[in-house]
């Protein structure tokens, strides 16, 4: 199968593993995959290292996660899709630490608006939503009002049923 193709079904794994808090699942998963994190940070490996970090951090291995996910954030260079699925798991990876949490949505919320992406943000969980509320809690009057607006949107996305077109018209 075309690597994509392998991609997309192990993202679609993980998160039904990560629903049904499946850890077996899980573990197997980044016990066949974990090799990824040696490969350099490279476009082709990309996509199987954040299905790889997507794992870990369902697993809690917030540590693992983030390490290979900044080495990912430093090569994604101008492109933006990579950049705010890299982002908004790198936001999640850092829950422990509001301030690097925001600053990666916030990036993540920059980036993803002028083309409207919001299945990047729903895709990364409900952790991420927290992040986003407490984003747009934390000095609501020095964020700018349409990335506000953006953000409110992204957190209603977060409500709408999987489907949804105004949810997967957009990245």
């Amino acid at each position: 199968f075309h690597p994509e193709f392998i991609y997309a079904l192990e993202k679609a794994q993980i998160q039904l593993c990560s629903a049904e808090q499946n850890q077996t699942a899980l573990e197997t998963f980044v016990r066949e995959t974990s090799v990824r994190a040696e490969l350099g940070p490279r476009f082709r490996y990309e996509a199987g290292q954040i299905e790889l970090c997507r794992a870990w951090l369902a697993l809690g291995r917030t540590e693992e996660a983030s390490a290979l996910l900044e080495r990912l954030s430093a090569s994604t260079g101008e492109r933006h899709g990579s950049r705010i699925t890299i982002l908004t798991l790198m936001a999640v990876a850092y829950h422990d630490d509001p301030a690097l949490a925001e600053a990666a949505l916030d990036e993540a919320l920059r980036l993803g608006e002028p083309e409207g992406y919001l299945r990047t943000f729903v895709d990364a969980g409900d952790a991420l939503r927290q992040t986003l509320r407490a984003w747009l809690q934390h000095n609501p009057k020095a964020k700018d009002n349409s990335l506000r607006a953006y953000a409110q949107r992204v957190l209603l996305a977060f409500e709408a049923p999987a489907g949804m077109s105004k949810i997967d018209g957009a990245t």
